[in-house]
């Protein structure tokens, strides 16, 4: 065998993060879906009757140290391919034109608004039951936007709605990014035209600038800059991958049956970008 048969091929490394409510986890596997590194860190929140909240910051911080404890095991010839982020279902804030949060996050499971959805499912009752959501309870991302720009005050140029997983894949890529079907439809998207809902939406009072583009999970939505290689130990130019929300992440695991998922379901999105890969 020559001296170039025998070399060994780079490894390839997916990284996959999952934005809990009480932690951040990070996950890095092989091809063959073998663990190469886990990470975990804690995050905090703050509640109070209805109100749960938590600081869109420590989600940066806690998921670039969870990520660069689970790098830390990455072989010195691999590759990490891509990372991807599920972040909960729900949990929305308003950041300013440079993704700087102007909000607390608003997690998924704030009840306080009530009467937001009572005038969200009067409204959109029609669009709604077309779309088979039916009915959207407090805890949904379109009743805490209204919520939100209720009680946050006049909107300044440039002011933008975000989910959860969307701040930590802008901060990846240093530029704004589209958010993904599957945590859109808490917002109201329109999954059959994957649209906004705008005319809704103008009856509602939700200016259509602050929306964010919409796209497919698996959909690659730029690369890791400098500054966030810097911070997470992802290498510079890694694919940032459209995630999706924790409970369409949950749902790819048990369809695939893969056990490295059972230990969490951060790296779904990762597997149906190569599923999808796969297929064209």
């Amino acid at each position: 065998m020559s001296a170039m048969g025998s070399q060994r091929m780079p490894e390839t490394a997916w990284l996959g993060l999952d934005l809990g409510t009480q932690s951040v986890r990070a996950m890095l596997v092989s091809e063959t879906g073998e663990i190469i590194g886990i990470g975990s860190e804690k995050l905090n929140s703050e509640r109070s009757g209805g109100k749960h909240e938590q600081i869109p910051d420590e989600w940066w911080k806690a998921a670039s140290a969870a990520s660069r404890a689970a790098l830390a095991s990455l072989p010195a010839d691999s590759i990490v391919a891509g990372v991807a982020i599920d972040g909960t279902s729900g949990t929305i804030l308003l950041t300013d034109s440079r993704g700087r949060p102007l909000t607390a996050g608003l997690m998924y499971d704030d009840t306080r608004t009530a009467d937001e959805a009572k005038c969200v499912n009067e409204v959109g009752a029609t669009v709604w039951q077309m779309l088979g959501y039916n009915r959207m309870q407090a805890s949904r991302g379109l009743p805490k936007l209204l919520w939100l720009l209720k009680h946050h005050g006049p909107l300044t140029d440039g002011t933008r709605l975000m989910h959860q997983s969307d701040v930590i894949n802008e901060r990846l890529v240093g530029e704004p990014v589209a958010t993904d079907t599957s945590k859109a439809l808490n917002t109201g998207v329109d999954l059959i035209s994957e649209r906004w809902p705008h005319q809704v939406f103008a009856d509602l009072g939700v200016p259509p600038e602050i929306l964010p583009p919409v796209v497919r999970a698996g959909i690659v939505l730029g690369l890791v800059n400098a500054a966030a290689s810097a911070e997470t130990s992802l290498p510079q130019r890694t694919p940032v991958i459209a995630g999706m929300t924790d409970g369409c992440a949950a749902q790819i695991d048990a369809d695939k049956e893969v056990a490295l998922l059972r230990y969490n379901s951060d790296v779904a999105p990762i597997v149906n970008h190569q599923s999808s890969k796969e297929s064209q």
